[in-house]
């Protein structure tokens, strides 16, 4: 061996090799919310969102930006009306995923 290493010996080496690592998994994961509380948050967050989102649509309707031609209209709130669950659809898998 060198000058500068030295091998440790009586207590350091134990101290070395027992030694718990700094950083260690909890052996349940707390991070994850319960079911019941996600289903709660997703609950009001999904209202929220309907409520803004219903009250953007009513407002480009009523702003004059759509035509009024009745085609038109039509394809607008059937779009409007569907396009709200695309991102609600992410939510609810959230909210609904076994714990």
């Amino acid at each position: 061996m060198g000058a500068l290493e030295t091998p440790l010996c009586g207590a350091d080496a134990n101290a070395v090799s027992e030694r718990e690592p700094l950083f260690q998994r909890p052996e349940t994961d707390m991070r994850r919310l319960p079911l019941r509380v996600r289903k709660l948050i997703g609950t009001i967050v999904l209202l929220v969102f309907l409520t803004l989102y219903s009250f953007l649509i009513m407002t480009i309707a009523v702003s004059g930006h759509l035509p009024e031609h009745g085609v038109v209209q039509f394809f607008y709130y059937l779009i409007a009306g569907v396009a709200w669950a695309f991102p609600a659809r992410y939510l609810m898998i959230w909210m609904l995923r076994p714990d």
